[in-house]
């Protein structure tokens, strides 16, 4: 594929250089630099858009839950800057300017700011009052007075900040969003590879991932009407466990399904992300009729002992298999998908053709201006060439 972006380049390369040398009035030196300039630049830029296209290729998102360890209301406050300016103060003997540094000072306002901070993050992230007011309601504790010791004009703002207590009902989950190197996105002839249509993702009634909420969380409870019990339960889990367990809990149900929903959801969600654990179940009315869990832990320990928790606990109770959940961690290994990188990346047709676009447009800009260039210069040329003739 690379030999293929280079050939591709030189030989738009040598289509733009051999135009430019017939429209520009340059001199036969100036016309073969331009010549042997372009074709080298663009293969440069062939390869560079291939390896960039490469990148890009394997790159995919993953979700992933924290959860708030405190949140803080900063009051506005003022300060006094001491600035320096430069002041006229005269003449010197000669006549020139003379200067001296004055020193002058200025208020500057602080309003006032809205932050929280999650687990282990170092600093704070700005939130609006909405957003604020929502962590602290989940919260739940009493403010807790911050003197933050400032050297203020007129204005003392201190803080006042708002800590978890540790219970899971007070826990504010939220999903963040990252980049990892998926190799199996790259590899279209990877057998770890699937296919489905949208015909088979109606017929089965597949699920896409899930929206951010407006409380930047996903629920990750889809297809039954459960209690807020039961979503807060998946929720604690993913954003109190996701990070220092790489854990995220997905719980599907397929109303009057056959278990091939279950396959066709791995299929559809491509086995899913490195952290993922994904129980598809299948039900009439309040009843489990079968779970097929899919993860790409390397032992799937945990999903053969969720198959064997709805067999002998066939009633809907997602809070109760949450706790079920939280004892059997030690069960769940998840996979590092460098152990996918020996998968060989290759280039879509339709990114190669867009890519190739984009160096074709390249040139066609690059000539366009050469040759506006040219033909002023000519055109003014022309002009003094008229006045000295007069």
């Amino acid at each position: 594929m690379i030999i293929f972006y280079i050939l591709s380049s030189l030989l738009i390369g040598w289509a733009t250089s051999t135009l430019l040398c017939r429209f520009l009035s340059y001199a036969a030196e100036k016309k073969k630099m331009i010549y042997f300039t372009s074709i080298a630049l663009n293969a440069a830029a062939g390869i560079a858009f291939y390896f960039v296209g490469l990148k890009a290729n394997v790159t995919d998102t993953m979700y992933n839950g924290r959860h708030v360890t405190s949140a803080t209301y900063y009051e506005p406050w003022d300060e006094k800057v001491k600035h320096t300016r430069k002041v006229r103060v005269g003449t010197d003997s000669e006549g020139n300017p003379k200067y001296k540094n004055e020193t002058y000072y200025e208020r500057e306002h602080h309003p006032k700011m809205f932050k929280y901070r999650l687990n282990n993050d170092s600093c704070e992230a700005v939130c609006t009052k909405a957003e604020f007011d929502s962590i602290v309601s989940r919260l739940a504790t009493k403010a807790v007075f911050v003197d933050m010791h400032r050297k203020y004009h007129s204005l003392d703002g201190d803080a006042y900040r708002y800590d978890w207590d540790g219970k899971n009902a007070h826990c504010y989950t939220v999903t963040v969003s990252k980049q990892f190197n998926n190799y199996l996105k790259g590899n279209d002839n990877s057998i770890f590879k699937y296919h489905v249509d949208e015909e088979m993702k109606e017929k089965y009634e597949l699920f896409d991932y899930p929206k951010f909420s407006l409380e930047n969380d996903q629920v990750t409870v889809l297809g039954y009407n459960c209690t807020k019990e039961d979503i807060r339960r998946v929720q604690f889990i993913n954003g109190y466990y996701g990070e220092s367990k790489q854990f995220r809990l997905y719980v599907l149900f397929y109303d009057s399904q056959d278990v091939i929903a279950g396959e066709m959801q791995r299929s559809f969600w491509q086995g899913g992300k490195p952290n993922e654990f994904v129980v598809c179940l299948g039900h009439e009315g309040d009843s489990i009729t079968w779970c097929y869990p899919f993860s790409w832990s390397d032992t799937p320990k945990l999903e053969d002992m969720t198959k064997m928790y709805f067999m002998e606990h066939p009633r809907i109770d997602i809070s109760k298999y949450a706790l079920f959940v939280i004892k059997n961690f030690d069960s769940w290994n998840p996979k590092n998908f460098d152990d996918f990188s020996y998968l060989s990346n290759s280039m879509k047709i339709a990114p190669s053709i867009r890519l190739i676009l984009v160096i074709v447009f390249f040139n066609l800009i690059i000539g366009f201006i050469l040759v506006i260039k040219d033909r002023s210069k000519k055109k003014k040329d022309s002009t003094t060439y008229r006045r000295r003739s007069f």
